[in-house]
């Protein structure tokens, strides 16, 4: 089920991250890196002193123009002033040169955005700034409290055409938009959400002449870098308001000052277009400073302030959200493209308890529950050693403690303590205090030691397994277990738990035979001083039952780990039978990761088909019911099995959900993973539960009714 853990693990790292963002305020000016493509990207935010790391803020990102730099861009416009005036985040992102291995110079190899214009970058590949943009905005909102409906864009000449084409690529992202100076190269513009736009230009901007052409300096010359001709202004300007939809006429125009304002719109969904030129106003940036001689650019101006003008645009012009829709309370509520699937899961679900409550007495076995602490997940990478994470750490601790669960799993992965590995004894640090923390909460620990997603989008981590053996492999492995026990001496470990996983990510594909699934584990448990902990190995219910028979015959573990994601015949079965397997070799079932999956038709062995369109499902309030069964129905088969501990995964549903909207399908997975955990996030302050997560507290404290379990700070009050 390799995708399955995938697809989960990117919501993991996105919701880790958002926990450490919240409490981490920072003001005044920060340099950041990102790695975006092959290429590493620089951009700077100003914070501003009323930043307090809890509150949402709003964003405007200022693009430089052509030769310019992020830096220059801040002194030359007044924008971090105006942050710091008005308490958002002001961003400051730097473009590319065309070699990237020589200094960037205004005339030489200047840094150009990709506007759309193909001017740049003759005979190269050119970045792909689009994709730079948003990873940038990804992480501002990891590493900053957002407000995602106030994120806004503006930018100068060259970055004034690359607001266009962002604006136009990624119109769920922005608010708004405000070029200055700019053409808009996109033929033809289409815009999914219609953006508002506030454009300002001079009448005497030498480089985008307001009736078109070939830009040229003050002096006459052209600019033979940026000297592709330009349409005329006007035809940017209504490019723009065709594509939100308003007449091609303005409804209203205004002279003052020798400032000439005129407002197109509203069109779809009230979006206007404000065009104001300013008279005399050269390529400089109006009411700001132009770090290059008016002989070059024209004159500056101030007529008109284009940073207060273009703030006053954007504060009243958040983006809409849709209305929320009311709250499922059961399947008559479920969307129609989902009726089917939830039916489909719901008579699984109905008739597996029915069958639980008609078989015979079992004895009354309660298992260990457990849940997985999202937070302390391997793939995090250097985020977990942030200061925040801990502090992330322990306020997930607290809130499954008072949930009522008995254990923690995490996923600490190889080679991340491998002796050699960037860090490693700060890692090692990082887990030996993980560990503290839960057992000062009375809570069990279990590591699952599985391997990290190395060249995937959901880890940072890259190369790590080229050139590897299994010969070698083997050794660091059990290196690393042995490590693990003997520093952290958990209560359960967990080794090689999904061997077709393993076998994906590594390249070892024999690993996904239980002949050496079973000479790993002998291999990696010979010598071992075991202490305190119980040691399993195991595999997806989805995977042969034969897995589950060599590990009890052939091996010295202690557990067979059963990990339960498809409901669909033969996988609640082979859950079952692995259980038995376990007990009839003398060894303890343990359930140690499961959450319902919503597909009817996950296919089977190593090919459960999991991908984002099915993992978003997840986040839907209207599957809480399911979600409420298919716990129950863990619960129960733990009972019918005697398996000794079950942990669900998904334990940020424990807190809140996304009630579903039109929105919901049409936004990326990404983005709406980020929407749930920033409610996620809150409701974890507040020590709120959702229906799933009083329906858990209810299962592990039968003492909690729902009338007083919905809110987990009630007691202490």
């Amino acid at each position: 089920m390799k995708t399955t853990i995938t697809i989960i693990s990117l919501s993991v790292v996105l919701f880790c991250r958002t926990l450490s963002a919240q409490d981490n305020p920072q003001r005044g000016d920060h340099s950041f890196t990102i790695k975006a493509g092959d290429l590493q990207r620089h951009y700077l935010v100003r914070v501003p002193p009323q930043y307090d790391g809890k509150t949402p803020v709003p964003v405007v990102v200022m693009l430089h123009g052509g030769g310019g730099t992020g830096k220059a861009a801040a002194e030359e416009t007044g924008w971090s002033s105006k942050a710091d005036k008005e308490g958002f985040l002001a961003v400051f992102p730097d473009a590319m040169p065309p070699d990237p291995a020589k200094p960037s110079r205004f005339a030489g190899n200047p840094q150009m955005w990709n506007d759309g214009s193909d001017r740049f970058y003759p005979g190269q590949k050119a970045p792909d700034d689009v994709a730079f943009l948003n990873a940038m905005l990804d992480e501002l909102a990891v590493r900053f409290a957002v407000d995602p409906r106030r994120v806004f864009m503006t930018g100068f000449s060259n970055g004034a055409s690359m607001c266009f084409r962002f604006g136009a690529e990624a119109s769920k992202r922005l608010a708004s938009i405000a070029p200055v100076a700019g053409a808009c190269w996109l033929d033809p513009l289409t815009v999914e959400r219609p953006v508002p736009m506030c454009y300002i230009t001079g009448t005497a901007d030498p480089l985008n002449r307001i009736e078109g052409g070939v830009p040229k300096l003050a002096t006459g010359a052209s600019d033979r870098i940026r000297g592709k001709p330009k349409p005329p202004v006007r035809n940017t300007i209504l490019k723009w308001v065709l594509a939100i939809g308003a007449p091609a006429t303005p409804r209203a125009t205004t002279e003052v000052n020798g400032v000439h304002t005129e407002i197109y719109g509203p069109g779809r969904d009230g979006a206007e277009v404000i065009y104001v030129s300013v008279e005399g106003l050269g390529h400089t940036w109006a009411g700001g400073k132009s770090l290059l001689p008016a002989y070059l650019v024209g004159s500056r101006s101030d007529k008109l302030d284009a940073t207060d003008l273009i703030w006053d645009f954007f504060k009243t012009r958040p983006m809409a959200l849709a209305e929320p829709a009311a709250k499922p309370t059961s399947s008559s509520f479920v969307p129609a493209k989902h009726a089917r699937l939830y039916q489909g899961l719901e008579r699984i679900l109905d008739a597996e308890l029915a069958r639980q409550s008609h078989g015979p007495e079992v004895a009354a076995t309660r298992p260990m529950i457990s849940t997985d602490l999202l937070v302390a997940n391997a793939n995090r990478g250097p985020a977990l050693l942030l200061p925040e994470s801990i502090e992330a750490v322990r306020l997930s601790l607290d809130r499954f403690k008072e949930l009522g669960v008995g254990s923690v799993k995490f996923a600490l992965q190889y080679p991340l303590l491998r002796p050699d590995f960037p860090r490693q004894a700060e890692y090692l640090a990082f887990y030996k205090q993980v560990v503290l923390d839960a057992r000062q909460r009375g809570l069990l620990v279990m590591p699952h030691l599985t391997v990290l997603f190395s060249d995937t989008p959901f880890s940072p981590f890259r190369d790590l397994y080229r050139g590897l053996d299994l010969a070698r492999f083997m050794r660091e492995y059990r290196d690393m277990v042995h490590l693990i026990a003997r520093e952290l001496q958990p209560d359960y470990l967990a080794l090689l738990s999904e061997p077709d996983t393993h076998a994906r990510l590594t390249g070892l594909r024999q690993l996904n035979t239980p002949a050496t699934m079973v000479e790993v584990i002998n291999f990696v448990l010979a010598g071992l001083e075991r202490g305190r902990t119980k040691i399993g190995a195991g595999s997806g219910s989805w995977s042969p039952t034969t897995f589950a028979q060599a590990l009890a015959e052939k091996t010295d573990v202690d557990f067979i780990g059963i990990h339960v994601y498809p409901i669909t015949d033969p996988m609640l079965g082979n859950a079952r039978q692995m259980a038995q397997i376990a007990h009839s070799h003398g060894k303890q079932a343990v359930i140690d990761e499961a959450w319902l999956y919503k597909e009817l038709q996950p296919g089977g062995g190593d090919n459960v088909a999991a991908t984002a369109e099915i993992f978003r499902r997840d986040l839907a309030s209207f599957w809480q019911p399911l979600d409420r069964k298919f716990i129950t129905l863990m619960l129960a088969l733990a009972a019918e099995e005697r398996v000794g501990l079950v942990s669900f995964f998904w334990s940020n549903l424990f807190f809140s959900y996304l009630d579903y909207t039109p929105d919901f399908d049409r936004l990326p997975y990404a983005e709406l993973t980020r929407l749930h955990n920033r409610v996620v996030y809150s409701a974890m302050q507040k020590g709120q539960l959702s229906d799933v997560g009083r329906h858990l507290q209810s299962a592990v404290q039968p003492e909690k009714r729902p009338s007083d379990s919905g809110n987990l700070k009630k007691k202490r009050q």
